[in-house]
């Protein structure tokens, strides 16, 4: 009889523990699901945030990218115009120490030519005169140009052939200053005093009644070329006096 009650209130602890286990797992389930769905609503949140960031630094990126490649294109157009400028400067320098070196090398020959123009004038002259008294010489050839007739009392200073030797060298003379005589100043002079040589020369060979062809016209030609030359730098000169210009006679 005395361990009935003692049953009864060892039936009654149990229930009650059976009872708060049970309470106990309830909150728990709760607890749990609350905590899923809460870490289901941040996943969900995250993930939109996260797609959101994805979303603005493709946009960022994006306007990045087409930033540096505007401003490469914008260099690179600026690099291009710049080198196509000094493409142009390079040549225009090139062109110019083309031209500077053609100029030079036509002065050059030029120069060259008319030292060799010169070479044969006085070739021509020496000859002459190695076989002329030269007291007898321009001075006669201006002052009484009735000798230059044919004269058999005239005394014979100057075998033929040595004048036609004299007059071909004195031609090719003035073949080489006449290449030149448009570019040197010394070269037009040195042209026309050759003319005039080549005249004195012919009207010399007069002498003998032996003329080439054509001989007096020439010698005509080459004296009224070298007295227009004349004339007109003696005009220039008595303008352009005032103004203390100097003009060469044979530019």
């Amino acid at each position: 009889m005395q361990l009935q009650p003692h049953l009864n209130q060892l039936h009654k602890s149990t229930k009650s523990e059976t009872l708060l286990a049970s309470w106990m797992n309830h909150v728990q389930s709760s607890r749990t699901k609350a905590v899923k769905d809460e870490a289901e609503s941040d996943l969900v949140a995250l993930r939109e945030a996260t797609d959101r960031e994805l979303i603005e630094l493709q946009m960022n990126t994006q306007r990045q990218i087409n930033s540096l490649t505007e401003r490469h294109e914008n260099d690179i157009v600026r690099l291009t115009q710049d080198h196509k400028e000094e493409v142009r400067r390079l040549e225009q320098l090139n062109l110019d120490k083309v031209q500077h070196a053609e100029t030079a090398f036509e002065n050059l020959m030029g120069e060259t030519e008319t030292q060799n123009g010169l070479i044969f004038k006085n070739l021509a002259v020496s000859i002459y005169l190695r076989r002329f008294l030269v007291e007898d010489g321009y001075d006669r050839f201006f002052n009484d140009l009735t000798l230059t007739s044919i004269d058999e009392t005239a005394t014979v200073r100057c075998d033929p052939s040595i004048l036609r030797e004299v007059i071909s060298i004195q031609e090719h003379a003035i073949l080489r200053f006449e290449k030149v005589k448009n570019k040197l100043e010394d070269a037009k002079m040195l042209y026309y005093e050759a003319l005039l040589d080549l005249a004195f020369y012919e009207a010399e060979m007069s002498r003998f009644g032996i003329l080439n062809v054509d001989a007096t016209q020439r010698i005509n030609e080459n004296l009224v070329a070298f007295e227009q030359n004349l004339l007109f730098w003696l005009n220039e000169a008595n303008t352009k006096h005032q103004s203390g210009y100097r003009v060469s006679f044979f530019a």
